[in-house]
């Protein structure tokens, strides 16, 4: 196993007086469970049981007489392990690029998943841009030993229709019992030390008032352009609370950070966590706290992702995959026709073999089953692995009891998060006010903005900046940008019609095919396949 340097993940070490010895990476919900179970494991009762332990962790128990190491992970997957095999053995790591660094064998270049990734961002199975790296799954305990890799058990969510007939009333006072015990199993712990990440959106809320709940007080932070709307929330929230909130404005970034961030986390989508700006952040919430606060999973649970483009369409496969592929590279005129039509039949293939292995009771769970094991394991929760290099992420939505009961719910409760916006409102109404009409000031002050950004577009930034302008980010670092790219343009001209993509770099932030998205994604993936180049190799094509 290969060491991180400066990580700050919790290790939990249960050496036996001889073999085998264990021990878990990660968060574990609640933390007294930890130990029984591991003792349990290593006396060599059934690894199902490590399935039941909620939180964000991997555990990797050894037995040196018997040769064998099994691997095992939380249910969806969130602490990331790439491993890869070799001719005398295995090496795993949580660090992508410390894991190619030291794999002592030519890596090959996954062309399929390599397009998949810039089309979704991500990949919804294991696979990674080279054919001998993939990722752990979720919810398994995995045995390597000589004879190769084999799953000891496994553990997935069910999906259901529990509570299709149970009126709102009761629903919410479900919630009301899920909330308490998360708030107890993930917060109370570290109560004394805990921040909060705060945004505009609806997740980070929700955290802040299970905390005030149950009686903590917390630090508030925020990312962000002061003007833009989640700077301008949150200010809002924290004043009216009377909540210690302090504002962290992108200043200087370096090319650098964005490197290392996405060599670490092997993860090609992304802005908060590249563009180069994301240790600072980071370094500030751990100069502020040990424990931060995040509403992982929140939007994926309550159905914000749910998007039909027809009502009424139950298409949902369709749908989930026509929403991903947005903004993405799919359909670009940058790529080779073969290309785009490998990335589509990429995505559609992936896609379905991942709902065809799962038994549903209503249709748009497949799109839940999507988000939940495909975005929020291989995106989203990039964020949660780099947070630990700093500090303890503590993302309250993610136990296997709050993800049962949003899988039985059914469609009409999903739909524009209306149960869980619902919730919010009844039971959090400091945090969720209902929104009332715009006065006619207001209106008035809207139309003259309006009519002022049609005639002068550069005035959309001053009268709505966006959180973090990552156009702006990326054109900071555009000789590096444009280093990336030619230093791996021999593996990647198979994908992209090489002399059409520099032009629209070199016009970048005036190109007419190539948007920010499109470019952070291929710059990621460009620092990944890059890395073989580092140790003096080259990725075979």
């Amino acid at each position: 196993m290969i060491d991180r340097e400066g990580a700050h993940d919790t290790v939990a070490r249960l050496p036996a007086a001889g073999d085998p010895s264990a021990f878990v990476v990660g968060d574990t919900v609640p933390a007294g469970k930890l130990r029984q179970v591991l003792l349990n494991n290593v006396a060599g009762q059934d690894a199902t049981s490590l399935l039941d332990v909620n939180g964000c962790w991997t555990t990797i128990i050894y037995d040196s007489g018997n040769r064998s190491l099994r691997l095992g992970s939380d249910l969806l997957g969130t602490a990331w392990i790439y491993v890869a095999q070799w001719a005398k053995g295995y090496v795993f790591c949580s660090d992508f690029g410390a894991l190619v660094a030291n794999y002592p064998a030519p890596l090959t270049l996954d062309y399929e998943t390599s397009l998949v990734t810039l089309g979704l961002s991500y990949s919804p199975d294991d696979r990674t841009c080279f054919k001998e790296i993939t990722i752990l799954p979720p919810g398994q305990v995995i045995a390597l030993s000589d004879q190769g890799m084999r799953t000891v058990s496994r553990r997935q969510i069910s999906y259901g229709d529990k509570y299709v007939d149970v009126p709102t009333t009761r629903k919410h006072e479900l919630m009301d019992t899920l909330f308490a015990r998360a708030g107890e199993d993930w917060c109370v712990p570290c109560a004394s030390d805990i921040i909060v990440s705060l945004s505009g959106g609806y997740d980070s809320r929700y955290g802040l008032g299970v905390l005030l709940a149950h009686g903590i007080t917390p630090r508030c932070l925020t990312f962000g352009h002061h003007r833009s709307a989640d700077a301008r929330v949150a200010r809002s929230v924290c004043r009216e609370l009377g909540l210690d909130f302090k504002l962290y404005s992108v200043g200087t970034t370096s090319f650098d950070v964005w490197r290392r961030c996405v060599e670490q986390s092997g993860s090609v989508g992304g802005f908060q966590w590249a563009n180069g700006w994301a240790e600072e952040w980071l370094a500030l919430l751990g100069r502020s706290g040990s424990h931060v606060l995040l509403g992982y999973l929140g939007d994926a649970l309550s159905g914000k992702h749910l998007v039909q483009y027809e009502s009424g369409d139950s298409r949902w496969l369709d749908n989930w995959e026509r929403w991903s592929l947005d903004e993405g590279w799919s359909d670009s005129p940058l790529l080779w026709p073969e290309a785009n039509e490998a990335l589509r039949d990429g995505v559609r293939t992936r896609l379905s073999r991942e709902i065809g292995q799962t038994s549903f009771a209503f249709a748009h769970q497949q799109a839940l089953h999507l988000d939940w094991y495909g975005r929020q394991r291989r995106f989203v929760a990039a964020q949660l692995n780099l947070i630990r290099r700093f500090l303890t992420p503590v993302p309250f939505f993610y136990t296997d009891y709050m993800l049962e009961f949003w899988a039985n719910i059914p469609f009409d409760d999903l739909r524009d998060q209306a149960l869980y916006l619902g919730y919010a409102q009844s039971r959090f109404p400091a945090l969720f006010k209902a929104r009332r009409p715009a006065r006619l000031h207001e209106r008035a002050w809207g139309a003259s903005t309006n009519a002022l950004v049609a005639m002068v577009p550069g005035m959309k930034s001053y009268f709505r900046a966006s959180e973090i302008d990552t156009q702006s980010l990326i054109t900071r670092h555009k000789a590096s940008v444009v280093s990336m790219v030619k230093d791996v343009e021999p593996w990647i001209d198979r994908i992209f019609d090489i002399r059409a993509l520099r032009v629209e770099i070199d016009a970048f932030p005036n190109a007419r095919r190539l948007s920010a998205v499109q470019l952070t994604r291929l710059v990621n993936l460009c620092i990944l396949l890059r890395l073989p180049l580092k140790r003096g190799g080259v990725p075979a094509r």
